[in-house]
């Protein structure tokens, strides 16, 4: 398997976890792409920093909110994206993808 095959099976994975969350939540559709959104922009840090999700402790999740409130983002993205990051891991811990 070739480097861009493991990419694409990595992103495929991702998408589909993204979408079995959003499935999962009760919330207005507009609010469900800005999850989407949020989720992906999440992840896609997680894995320039090298980090699985599911071994994130709080001071990554610290510094990943760190990092975004430094970037040039509206304030109304700053609010919804650490609330759908936050929704995924309750979720994932719900399901027992992650630990507390």
């Amino acid at each position: 398997m070739n480097e861009l095959t493991t990419i694409n099976q990595h992103e495929l994975r991702i998408n589909e976890l993204i979408t079995t969350i959003i499935l999962a939540q009760d919330v207005k559709p507009s609010s469900k792409r800005q999850y989407i959104d949020s989720l992906r922009q999440y992840f896609a840090w997680a894995d320039q920093k090298q980090y699985n999700f599911s071994e994130i402790t709080r001071t990554e999740i610290l510094q990943y909110k760190q990092d975004f409130l430094n970037s040039v983002l509206s304030s109304l993205t700053i609010g919804i994206y650490p609330c759908a990051v936050r929704k995924f891991y309750e979720w994932a811990e719900g399901v027992k993808l992650v630990k507390d």
